[in-house]
């Protein structure tokens, strides 16, 4: 299964069914029934347009494994008018262009290994053609098996053996299961919409007078201007900071850690200094640093009285085998010290930070 019809009443799939070697793209509705063709002579992946008037197509293509792979069957995307019956190339290069995504902002989404180094990313180009542009940055492992939203603003992929998710407007991607550091698009736009709004005729009124010098005195005018876009968006500002801090919050976690906290139990925080004042703040229990030597108030750590309250990760270690340690970090799986010790078990996500709590008793 490649997608849906935009009407979301049938399937798109391929299938190298008959005596064709290559495989072709059909249709078949959700009800059951005969599959029909979507048109095109031979597929393997496809994405209906928005208003489904076009499809985006690999015609042909290798598999994904097969690294560095250069020659005539190569995969890249054409764009196909169904009604016409034409065909646009809209990119060319001699590797793999796959799993097209049609967006809804006007281009088309792949995954490509055109950096030469054999890794994978998804990338961007135009419906028209033109020059493609990377949209995602991994440095190791590969970008696979992508998918897209009906909206256009989610696309969905696997990564190093999880499942990520790639926010199409922003560009930010996240495993799924972790916490966004960030409040919502959808809480913060309309914030940005009316300080953009604000700034904006505060820009065209000084254009205005700035046209009308002559009769204007723009230098005393232009400052009270500036000032009233400014004051104009500090209510968004003040909206913008608040909704931010409660998203990071550290209240959540240090609740979610003293309904657990034994007495006799260790609370550490993994990550620099200066961002574990808020959960002793809130716990009420001083929690040990873990890795936190590299943080520039980290000074404190140098002395000999400090030593017992900064772990490294073979203290952590050591402290985890003898007693009960519960872990909050900023830090997400793939990078936390916490996430690889035997037996740890992930409590929750709290607005960008991790709890991870003991192994069960047995």
């Amino acid at each position: 299964m490649l997608g849906w019809t935009p009407d979301s009443r049938a399937v798109l799939f391929a299938s190298s069914r008959g005596d064709d070697f290559t495989g072709k793209l059909y249709t078949v509705s959700i009800d059951g029934g005969m599959e029909r063709n979507a048109g095109a002579d031979m597929g393997m992946n496809a994405s209906y347009s928005p208003d489904g008037k076009k499809l985006a197509i690999n015609r042909k293509g290798q598999v994904y494994w097969r690294k560095y792979y250069r020659g005539a069957a190569q995969s890249d995307i054409v764009v196909m008018d169904i009604a016409a019956k034409t065909f646009k190339q809209v990119t060319d290069f001699d590797g793999h262009d796959s799993w097209p995504m049609w967006g809804h902002d006007g281009g088309i989404y792949f995954v490509s290994d055109r950096e030469g180094n054999g890794l994978t990313n998804i990338w961007r180009v135009s419906e028209d053609g033109g020059k493609a542009e990377r949209i995602t940055s991994f440095k190791t492992g590969d970008v696979r098996w992508t998918a897209v939203s009906g909206d256009g603003r989610v696309i969905v992929f696997e990564h190093d053996f999880g499942i990520w998710k790639l926010d199409v407007a922003t560009r930010k991607t996240r495993m799924t299961g972790e916490a966004d550091p960030f409040p919502m698009w959808e809480t913060m736009q309309p914030l940005v919409a009316h300080a953009s709004l604000a700034f904006g005729l505060g820009a065209l009124v000084l254009l205005i007078a700035l046209a009308l010098r002559p009769r204007v005195r723009t230098s005393s005018v232009a400052p009270g201007i500036v000032a009233l876009a400014m004051l104009a968006v500090m209510p968004d500002v003040a909206t913008a900071l608040g909704t931010m801090s409660a998203h990071r919050s550290a209240r959540a976690v240090a609740a979610a850690v003293m309904s657990r906290l034994g007495t006799a139990d260790v609370l550490a925080h993994e990550g620099p200094i200066e961002q574990s004042g808020a959960l002793e703040w809130y716990s009420g229990r001083r929690p040990v640093i873990v890795d936190g030597r590299r943080s520039v108030l980290a000074f404190g750590a140098t002395r000999p009285e400090s030593v017992p309250f900064f772990w490294t990760a073979a203290e952590l270690e050591r402290a985890w085998r003898r007693q009960r340690v519960w872990i909050v970090t900023t830090r997400s799986p793939a990078h936390s010290l916490a996430a690889r010790l035997p037996g740890a078990r992930l409590i929750g996500t709290f607005g960008g930070r991790w709890l991870y709590g003991p192994p069960e008793s047995p």
